[in-house]
């Protein structure tokens, strides 16, 4: 079954997980603003999600923004009290928040960060190789973090795909199951409904519903991926 499986699909979903974590890990900027509102970003999200409705959400929100209704500004402001800011919009971006002992989910007052789950996440990440960019301060089990690991073993997985190295495409596979089930699926689903709760501006509800709608379709997939593990 790996040898049959098209590495297209694996690179594909690494994109998509790397556009998603640099829009939850970073500022909005004009440039990012301008890639996800523009008639082509548009378009992009529409193709990736037909018929979704936060598509059409954004595609009037684009509109909005061309006419000036909408700042880059809102979007910042919004951005900071969602992910940065310890106030009442903040929705704590931290699996560690959501998955403590005693912390059920979506209720995370509590949950402390950079407690366990994030120790186990960074040390994913050192088994992986990986280390934070020079710079780089954020903490290893923010949602954005966690959505760049995914894009990176699905490109690994693509990569051994292509070379046609099945017991390393299988490899990486694994390690993509495992992250998924331990992990992303466990918690962002729940700080993803907080986003869309506690969001001001469409753009980060309309995300959060498109994000929350690409990990649904993951769950799904992680039962074959678990398959194409065992083969």
């Amino acid at each position: 079954m790996i040898e049959s499986q098209d590495s297209s699909i694996d690179r594909a979903r690494g994109q998509v997980y790397e556009f998603f974590s640099a829009l939850f890990l970073n500022q909005p900027t004009k440039e990012t603003l301008a890639r996800v509102l523009d008639e082509n970003g548009v378009n992009a999200w529409e193709a990736m999600f037909p018929q979704h409705p936060a598509c059409a959400r954004l595609r009037e929100l684009s509109q909005a923004y061309r006419r000036g209704e909408w700042q880059s500004d809102d979007f910042l402001i919004d951005y900071e009290a969602l992910f940065r800011v310890p106030a009442d919009s903040y929705v704590h971006p931290f699996e560690s928040v959501y998955c403590q002992e005693g912390c059920s989910a979506g209720k995370v007052k509590g949950g402390r960060v950079l407690a366990e789950q994030a120790l186990e996440v960074a040390s994913i990440y050192r088994d992986q190789g990986l280390a934070p960019r020079e710079g780089f301060t954020e903490l290893p089990d923010h949602l954005g973090v966690e959505l760049e690991l995914m894009a990176v073993l699905c490109r690994k997985t693509a990569e051994a795909l292509e070379k046609g190295d099945r017991r390393e495409a299988a490899h990486w596979v694994a390690q993509q199951r495992s992250f998924l089930a331990d992990h992303l699926l466990e918690w962002a689903p729940h700080c993803l409904k907080k986003v869309r709760e506690k969001g001001v501006t469409p753009l980060y509800v309309c995300l959060a519903d498109l994000l929350s709608t690409f990990l649904d379709e993951e769950g799904n997939l992680d039962c074959s991926l678990s398959e194409v593990a065992s083969s």
